[in-house]
């Protein structure tokens, strides 16, 4: 089970990057350990010129049930991560890093 988060950075690429490492990293890594996530990937459109994302955030969920607890995963983790003062500076300024897109559920029709 695929959970698929497109998003648009407002900030020059240097400065995504950082805040993946700062505040989307570690929230990804609490999810993990919630034992919800199987793995993410994350990719940023090369030539992002007429896409609608630049940003492409891949989250594999255990099954069902692990992406039906998302809300309550992102919960706990965030209340964890909220003494992280870096974590939270960034948390309150987000909305001026990037804008997230339509999010798609997604099955894999093949593996290889």
């Amino acid at each position: 089970m695929f959970l698929v988060i497109p998003y648009e950075y407002l900030v020059p690429v240097n400065e995504y990057l950082q805040y993946l490492d700062d505040y989307t990293l570690p929230q990804l890594d609490g999810w993990m350990q919630e034992g919800v996530l199987a793995r993410y990937d994350i990719y940023l459109a090369r030539y992002p010129v007429g896409r609608p994302w630049q940003s492409l955030l891949v989250l594999e969920y255990k099954d069902d049930r692990a992406l039906a607890a998302r809300d309550a995963t992102v919960a706990r983790v965030r209340e964890k991560l909220k003494d992280n003062p870096k974590w939270k500076a960034i948390s309150d300024n987000k909305k001026n890093v990037r804008n997230e897109r339509q999010p798609v559920v997604a099955d894999p029709l093949a593996t290889h």
